[in-house]
């Protein structure tokens, strides 16, 4: 598509295209050759492979020990789906629900999917759930590994919010980790920044 196409379309017409084309290539015609599967405990069948690629995908720093892990299971707000094609687990979103937006803490793709790109058809499927706006942060977009992230997630419709934000830490002995906020459809208010910024560090990480 060249740029001058780009300029007549919405961000959405774009989404889908993009979204189309991902299909096509992996002979994906819908979301309902993959599974979801909502993880509830560290019981659950998927909970090694869910464990594998999170401890794999995120630094020590960006993560629970399995200790804490298991004890936000007990917190209401907190879910895992998880996302199987047959018998292969494909990936996860983690992610916190609140009245006013929902909260992506988590979300990866198994190493023997990336190079299929499922990781938007995923993504796209989730966010499409609700009509309240979609929070994540990612690291500060400064090397070509996160640059290429904040990409994929603006190609998503995602959009660069200009809140200066800090992740709590996961562990004592880490300090707040800058991030930068997506969100989707839309960008949010000062206001909810701050209500989201509360609840993350009262709820999310107390």
């Amino acid at each position: 598509m060249s740029e001058s196409c780009l300029d007549c379309l919405s961000w959405k017409d774009i989404l889908i295209e993009f979204i189309d084309i991902e299909r096509i290539e992996l002979g994906i015609r819908s979301m309902e050759q993959i599974r979801i599967h909502q993880i509830r405990s560290a019981n659950d069948q998927h909970f090694a492979d869910f464990w594998r690629i999170y401890t794999e995908s995120f630094p020590f720093n960006e993560r629970r020990t399995p200790d804490q892990h298991i004890r936000i299971f007990q917190k209401p707000h907190y879910q895992i789906n998880t996302y199987v094609i047959g018998n292969q687990f494909v990936g996860f979103i983690a992610s916190w629900g609140d009245t006013e937006f929902v909260f992506v803490e988590h979300f990866a793709i198994s190493p023997e999917f990336r190079s299929k790109r499922l990781g938007s058809t995923v993504l796209q499927q989730f966010i499409e759930e609700f009509y309240i706006p979609v929070i994540l942060e990612i690291e500060m977009p400064i090397d070509e590994l996160t640059k290429r992230r904040l990409k994929f997630y603006e190609l998503a419709g995602f959009l660069r919010n200009q809140h200066n934000h800090y992740m709590p830490p996961y562990h004592k002995s880490n300090p707040p980790l800058e991030m930068e906020i997506l969100t989707f459809p839309t960008m949010i208010s000062d206001e909810l920044y701050q209500r989201f910024a509360k609840f993350q560090k009262e709820v999310v990480m107390g």
